[in-house]
C-alpha cells in the first residue's frame, strides 16, 4: 500500500471524487471538521487529499453583477443555475453543467471587454443555495481581467480556493504564520469558516 505523509492540515485537491473510486485507490478516509475526505492514490502522480462527493448534492446558484466595464453590461444582476445540456462532440451523452461552469463561460465572454493593458473590472458575486432554510449566502468580489479570469483563476477556481482558504484547509498563506491563519479561521472568521465547510461538505461547487 502506498505510504503518504499526513500533515496537520491536509492539502485538499481543488476537485472532488465524483465517481466511486476503487477501494484500492483510497489509502485513508477522514472527516475533517465535518467534511468527508479521502487520501486518494491516482494512477499517475502522488497521493492527495480530495473532498468526497456527496450523493445527489444540492446545487448552488450564483448571482453576478458587473460593476465596471461597458455600460450595457453593468448594474444588471445575472442569476446562474445548473442546466441540462444535450450530447455533443465532447460529451457523447446528455450532461449537466454546474453553475460555476456556466459562470466561467460568461466570464470568458465578458473578459473580452475587460482592460487589455492591465487592471480589471469589479464584479460582485454571491453564492446561494436555495434549499437552505436559513437562506445563507457567501459574497465576494471577482476582479475580471482580460480573458475572463481573476489573477489567473476562473470563477470556479476562485470559488473553490476561497472556500478552502476560509474553511482552514489551505496551506498557510505566505503573508501569515500558522498562528495568524488559525486565528483568522477559528477566531474572527469562525462563522465564515462554518459556512465554507458546510458548502464543501454538502453542495456541488
Amino acid at each position: 500500500m502506498t505510504t503518504a505523509t499526513i500533515t496537520e492540515r491536509p492539502i485538499v485537491a481543488l476537485h472532488r471524487l465524483h465517481d466511486p473510486p476503487a477501494e484500492g485507490e483510497i489509502i485513508e478516509r477522514r472527516t475533517r471538521e465535518g467534511v468527508p475526505m479521502a487520501l486518494y492514490q491516482p494512477t499517475h502522480g502522488p497521493a492527495e487529499w480530495r473532498i468526497l462527493q456527496p450523493k445527489n448534492p444540492p446545487e448552488i446558484e450564483i448571482d453576478i453583477t458587473r460593476g465596471e466595464g461597458p455600460s450595457y453590461l453593468c448594474g444588471k444582476q445575472h442569476t446562474i443555475t445548473a442546466e441540462d445540456r444535450p450530447a455533443c462532440s465532447i460529451f457523447p451523452e446528455p450532461w449537466r453543467a454546474s453553475a460555476p461552469i456556466i459562470a466561467g463561460g460568461m466570464m470568458i465572454r465578458w473578459g473580452s471587454s475587460a482592460p487589455k493593458t492591465g487592471g480589471y473590472d469589479k464584479c460582485d458575486v454571491v453564492l446561494r443555495w436555495p434549499d437552505d432554510p436559513e437562506q445563507m449566502s457567501y459574497a465576494f468580489r471577482f476582479d475580471l481581467q482580460y480573458g475572463g479570469t481573476d489573477a489567473g483563476e476562473t470563477i470556479g477556481d476562485s470559488i473553490r480556493s476561497r472556500l478552502r482558504f476560509y474553511a482552514g484547509f489551505a496551506p498557510t498563506p505566505a503573508h501569515m504564520d500558522e498562528e495568524q491563519y488559525t486565528e483568522l479561521v477559528s477566531g474572527r472568521g469562525a462563522e465564515l469558516r462554518d459556512a465554507a465547510r458546510y458548502i464543501l461538505a454538502n453542495l456541488e461547487v
